[in-house]
């Protein structure tokens, strides 16, 4: 019998199967959706996760990596604009990003006064974003990095939250370790997304096992307000994750090899067809770019309608 991770509750039903995309064998995962709560969550969550033997996480450089890697800086910068815009006090206070990663987006608010600290468990990135950018990097969970309360005014999450089994005890945390009226951001895919409904178990950001729940809209701000935060602004466009979400669910359903276009662009073998196949799938990426304005104007189509492939949530710690 599945019991919800969120609220414990017995009462759910068999939601979708998703794929693991990150290898050519495409593994089958239930999701169930939980009738009480609204969580849709992984049946068997992993004991163990190390992401280094993802496909995904290869120490390989990425195919076009200095255009990728100019592309991420204006994403990251896209990210501080979050920041800025909902921190409105006139000098920069600390900034805490959980599941930092190499630290490229701390790096940019490091430069522009921001008092920086990452959490990031996997020692490879951490170690890059202190030698690299000399950013201040916790290597534990949230839950065992001993913060302080009111430590922080300001804390992000990018795409962090869906890998967590416990969500609320995060929200929880994270509370604590605010100033009173401090800044919550949070970044998820949005199971409720046209995106979603389109792709069902080929949705790019579906992403199992290493996702472990999705959110909604409604669910993830009705347990923020649960954790004593109140909803400033709902964001449903990402330049970043919605145009490549719709890119890749769309050649997921025409083409059996999972996420191609990605997986070649990590160059991760595990995921790659043969050379004939690879072939058929470069060709399906090169028209589908053709078609990248489509993707596009879909894109800003489901944020105006709220129904955005990922959604940015940002919330203030209620002041008592």
């Amino acid at each position: 019998m599945a019991v919800c991770i969120c609220c414990g509750s017995c009462n759910v039903s068999p939601e979708i199967i998703g794929y693991e995309m990150d290898t050519i064998e495409q593994h089958p995962h239930l999701y169930f959706r939980c009738l009480a709560c609204d969580a849709v969550f992984l049946e068997h969550i992993p004991e163990s996760r190390d992401y280094d033997t993802s496909g995904y996480y290869l120490r390989k450089n990425i195919l076009f990596s200095s255009i990728i890697k100019r592309l991420m800086g204006v994403f990251h910068q896209q990210r501080y604009a979050h920041v800025k815009s909902s921190y409105k006090k006139a000098a920069q206070g600390r900034l805490l990003d959980i599941g930092c990663g190499k630290g490229n987006f701390l790096n940019a608010a490091r430069h522009d006064g921001w008092s920086v600290c990452g959490i990031e468990p996997t020692r490879r990135s951490a170690e890059y974003a202190r030698k690299e950018h000399g950013i201040d990097v916790i290597e534990t969970g949230l839950h065992e990095s001993d913060i302080a309360a009111n430590s922080f005014d300001v804390v992000s999450m990018w795409h962090v939250l869906e890998h967590l089994p416990d969500p609320r005890s995060v929200l929880n945390e994270i509370n604590r370790i605010l100033v009173e009226g401090g800044i919550l951001i949070i970044a998820v895919p949005n199971i409720a997304s046209l995106q979603a409904v389109f792709g069902r178990g080929k949705w790019f950001h579906l992403d199992p096992p290493r996702h472990v729940i999705h959110f909604s809209p409604e669910f993830l701000s009705r347990l923020l307000r649960q954790s004593g935060f109140q909803i400033e602004k709902v964001d449903h466009f990402s330049a970043e994750n919605n145009i490549i979400g719709w890119f890749q669910t769309f050649q997921n359903r025409i083409i059996k090899w999972p996420n191609f276009t990605f997986n070649l662009l990590k160059r991760n073998s595990k995921a790659l067809p043969g050379p004939f196949c690879c072939i058929i799938g470069c060709i399906s990426t090169l028209i589908l770019l053709m078609f990248l304005p489509v993707f596009v104007a879909v894109s800003l189509l489901e944020a105006s309608w709220g129904k955005g492939g990922t959604i940015t949530i940002i919330a203030r710690k209620i002041i008592l």
